[in-house]
């Protein structure tokens, strides 16, 4: 990508003034004190005989000046743009920028279904509490509950109950405990997501649920995620923001320019941000009853918008990646920290797989391979173990059918080192033929895990819905761009004719609407 592009686009002259403005502003006092320091020794140069510098008031007045001049310059430099660049800001916030949610909305039934195929159909094979309803007419009633008419194939026949439950669940607004407790399933965190809209610089959800929600921060304790670890991953989530900072701030300020410019146009209060941002809404008969004219106008300033930002598709793709990726990768990383399955592939997608989609296949390889290194070796030690007929008195036991998911539990125990399990593990499976003396702190520990097993499935399927949810939050800001680009082409044919067409368009349009003094 054109850095040099990239940053004309995302940082303005404006930007320019209120950092100037910000350096004057903030070392003010300290050019102050050094010139009251320098006033002082030529003043103090009077006392040597046959020297004459300047009197006292010239002494006084020179710090005074200096400081005085650049903290006022400085206030005035940082003023003026974020008096012009908040007006903007502001307008696409009461433009609707904000609802761009309902475009994420829109397309839910997308989401359940990638939800099901990645997180929640696995809990369906093991029978989990997560797919289990309490009947309830009101929270859970009848038809929620009935196998009528399903097919006999039992994982479509829970696809088909789960989209169900799930559309349930989105369209009826309640407290999300009293959803989990009769729907069994947990959207909690994908109906946060829908609370931030597309290019909204309020479209943080994912990073609070990364680094706040209760469920995420128990697994990064268990996972031991330290210290160290937040260091080494500081530097890339800062760089993460500050992208969506300016990408996001950048598609507001044009949002607001385009508002104004097409509502005084057509003389209207129809054209709001998802008129903009809405990839079909430019075909929708309120905007051809605008004029003849409209649907070309609201056009142009879509192009126009996107060539100020992202100049070209591919190089939007890389710009939205430098703050998508990240957010990604984090989730990625954690979600192997404590998921064997997702390590050894037996999920038919693992970490490889997933770091390779999102550009990343040579990021930090070797702290991937040792992981699939160790669930495998962990795996065979469990297997050893449990098949040694030593622990058959568990209750479930893990090898039994009814027993899977107390299986997966004492596998993400073992993953994580909980309570010692690896060690305890590895002791038992050196010891030979003297077993007996480890039996009693292996057996323990297992049988405390699969008495948690209900907090591990909590945990898994939370991380694994908060690591999907990064995955589309990459592919709908993307596939966004592209239907946004695409709608444009005839007004700007991308790659075939200069988008400088779209800005020549725009400027003749606000130029008319100067001339006839139209307002808002």
């Amino acid at each position: 990508m054109n850095w040099l592009s990239a940053a004309y686009r995302l940082f303005s002259v404006m930007d320019a003034l209120y950092l100037a403005g910000n350096f004057l502003y903030r070392r003010s006092l300290r050019y102050t004190l050094a010139t009251a320091v320098v006033s002082l020794l030529g003043y103090l140069g009077n006392f040597i005989p046959g020297v004459r510098t300047y009197d006292a008031q010239v002494a006084i007045f020179m710090p005074l000046c200096v400081g005085g001049g650049m903290l006022t310059g400085g206030l005035l430099l940082k003023l003026l743009p974020s008096l012009f660049k908040s007006r903007l800001l502001n307008v696409a916030q009461a433009a609707d920028l904000d609802l761009m949610e309902n475009y994420r909305k829109w397309n839910q039934d997308k989401h359940l279904e990638a939800l099901w195929d990645r997180v929640y159909r696995f809990e369906w094979e093991l029978g989990t509490a997560l797919v289990r309803l309490r009947s309830h007419a009101e929270e859970c009633p009848p038809e929620l509950c009935s196998d009528e008419g399903l097919p006999d194939d039992p994982m479509e026949r829970g696809r088909i109950k789960f989209l169900r439950w799930g559309r349930f669940a989105l369209a009826r607004p309640q407290p999300e405990p009293r959803q989990r407790y009769y729907l069994g399933i947990d959207l909690r965190f994908l109906e946060d997501w829908y609370n931030g809209g597309y290019f909204d610089p309020n479209d943080v959800k994912l990073y609070e649920q990364q680094s706040a929600a209760l469920p995420i921060e128990r697994v990064r304790d268990l996972a031991g995620y330290h210290l160290w670890d937040v260091l080494a991953d500081l530097p890339m989530k800062i760089s993460s923001k500050i992208w969506f900072r300016l990408i996001t701030r950048a598609v507001a300020m044009r949002v607001g320019e385009a508002v104004i410019c097409l509502n005084r146009t057509f003389r209207t209060d129809y054209f709001n941000a998802q008129a903009l941002l809405w990839p079909e809404e430019a075909d929708e008969p309120w905007v051809t009853e605008m004029g003849t004219n409209a649907r070309e106008t609201l056009l142009r300033e879509r192009a126009r918008l996107l060539n100020r930002v992202f100049g070209s598709l591919e190089e939007g793709r890389r710009m939205l990646d430098h703050f998508l990726v990240p957010l990604f990768w984090a989730a990625t990383d954690l979600r192997a920290r404590f998921d064997p399955e997702y390590v050894d592939g037996s999920l038919g997608y693992d970490v490889w797989s997933d770091l390779k989609w999102a550009g990343f296949g040579n990021f930090r390889p070797m702290r991937f391979v040792r992981l699939m290194q160790r669930a495998a070796r962990d795996r065979k030690q469990l297997m050893d173990c449990l098949e040694s007929g030593e622990f058959s008195e568990l209750d479930p036991n893990p090898l039994t059918k009814e027993g899977r998911e107390a299986f997966r539990a004492v596998r993400i125990a073992l993953h994580v080192n909980w309570q010692g399990l690896r060690n305890k593990l590895a002791r038992w499976h050196r010891a030979g033929e003297r077993h007996a003396r480890y039996h009693e702190d292996l057996y323990t520990v297992f049988k405390q895990a699969i008495s948690c097993r209900s907090q591990f499935t909590t945990y898994l399927v939370a991380l694994r819905t908060h690591h999907e949810l990064c995955r589309l939050h990459r592919i709908t800001y993307q596939e966004l761009l592209e239907d946004l680009f695409e709608t444009c082409s005839e007004v700007a044919p991308w790659g075939a004719k200069s988008i400088e067409l779209a800005s020549n368009e725009r400027n003749r349009y606000c130029a008319e609407v100067a001339e006839k003094e139209v307002r808002l």
